[in-house]
């Protein structure tokens, strides 16, 4: 049986939360977020992109102006020098992972095995603050858009460079 619908002509969008994570780290523009997100997650017709764009540009502009994120000019030392020992360590696995991994295959599968613990619990809360930290050395805040995202968006070099606190200590 064949359900109705007033409209046949359902659009998919990208979420919206994922749109404002990076929208303002490709200074606002549509057409660089079609085309990552195209080579990132599937190629959403540019129109679309256009309409959901403007709608979170808006949102966040008019309503949450400290989404308005941006990538860290230099290394944050306080943030740095305030992390235990075993998160430094992180954060250098991390940065060899970002660095040996040319064509970004499984980056994430080796980041979250960085923190890689019998209780689960305790893996989980690993792997949050790892990220966390990333956030915070990368664009001042504790969550953003996904890791791969943030990734090819920010690029591994700027990436490393905020990260890789080993060779200035």
């Amino acid at each position: 049986m064949k359900l109705s619908r007033v409209d046949d002509d359902i659009k998919v969008l990208p979420k919206f939360n994922q749109v404002a994570g990076v929208l303002p780290l490709v200074n606002f523009s549509s057409h660089i977020l079609h085309d990552l997100l195209a080579n990132m997650d599937r190629d959403y017709p540019l129109m679309d992109m256009l309409e959901i764009s403007n709608r979170v540009e808006y949102w966040i502009r008019n309503s949450q102006p400290k989404k308005v994120i941006k990538v860290n000019k230099e290394k944050n030392w306080e943030i740095y020098k305030t992390l235990k020992d075993i998160e430094k360590k992180w954060l250098a696995e991390v940065c060899e992972i970002l660095r040996s991994n040319y064509d970004q295959s499984n980056v994430m599968e080796q980041m979250y095995a960085i923190c890689r613990d019998e209780n689960k619990k305790i893996m989980r809360e690993n792997q949050k603050t790892l990220f966390s930290i990333i956030y915070r050395l990368v664009i001042d805040t504790t969550h953003g858009p996904r890791m791969p995202l943030l990734i090819h968006v920010v690029g591994v070099e700027k990436i490393t460079s905020l990260l890789d606190f080993n060779n200035e200590v």
